[in-house]
């Protein structure tokens, strides 16, 4: 199954409605504009690389798209950017809170402070803010959807660093919290937790980052076949495939689910 073959699916379960997805500028953010465009949605593509989200908004085209280059981690600038949404558009229906960095594969003895504080902006304090950014327009008009991104690497040991695996440990934690709170107000809340993906996703978060460390060479060079081979499915996951599962959530189809974190892994942690 190609990724064309997975965005034929695609019909209108987000017709009409207005998603701000973050990190959309490439890997699965950008996959995840591309399915609910094709689904009807209006979009604000927010990433910090101001050429990949201008350019990801360049590929879908039309009117109803919005490229906002801007950092998740400028916890000050995030309600305007949320107003800017709703100022072009109307509204805002779903949040997708896909921006994310990975960490370097550095032993949990040696994880430099940076190293963790940069992991816990991205990944965790910038999607609560987000969150809290969303809600303000959220909440009084009584409904929304909000998607986080987790991963399995949040609930199985050994998908990633001790910051990435505690920072979306964290993000499970959050949504599950977050959609206590704000169900009875009409917002679900939900996450998607990824296992492994064909991404350029380590790449653009080494570049945020710093450079890859030996110990995250030998992980890819040594530990990645063996991961792929611990897949039921015997492969890992396609950007789009993890973008259906968003959207899904995202969209009305998923109008009793809530606080529920969906894993789509191929069977890596059955």
């Amino acid at each position: 199954m190609d990724q064309d073959r997975v965005l034929a699916r695609s019909g209108a379960r987000l017709d009409g409605k207005v998603l701000l997805i973050t990190g959309a500028g490439n890997g699965i953010g950008s996959a995840v504009a591309r399915v609910a465009a094709a689904e009807g949605a209006r979009l604000a593509l927010l990433d910090y690389d101001a050429d990949a989200v201008t350019t990801a908004a360049a590929a879908i085209g039309g009117k109803d798209v919005l490229a906002i280059p801007a950092d998740v981690t400028e916890i000050a600038r995030m309600d305007a950017v949320v107003d800017q949404v709703v100022a072009r558009f109307g509204k805002l229906d779903v949040l997708a809170n896909i921006a994310g960095v990975m960490d370097l594969f550095s032993p949990v003895e040696e994880v430099a402070p940076e190293i963790w504080d940069r992991i816990f902006n991205v990944n965790v304090r910038a999607v609560a803010f987000m969150m809290q950014s969303a809600l303000k327009h959220m909440l009084p008009a009584g409904s929304g959807s909000i998607v986080n991104m987790a991963s399995t690497a949040g609930l199985k040991a050994g998908g990633g660093g001790s910051p990435y695996a505690a920072a979306k440990g964290a993000v499970i934690s959050l949504t599950r919290q977050a959609a206590h709170e704000v169900g009875s107000r009409g917002v679900r809340v939900n996450a998607v937790a990824p296992g492994a993906t064909e991404t350029n996703f380590l790449q653009s978060s080494t570049k945020a980052i710093g450079t890859v460390g030996p110990q995250a060479q030998q992980f890819l060079a040594e530990a990645g076949e063996a991961y792929g081979r611990s897949i039921t499915l015997g492969r890992y996951a396609r950007a789009a495939e993890i973008a259906q599962a968003t959207v899904f959530l995202a969209s009305d189809e998923a109008s009793y689910i809530t606080g529920t974190v969906l894993v789509v892994d191929g069977g890596a942690t059955v």
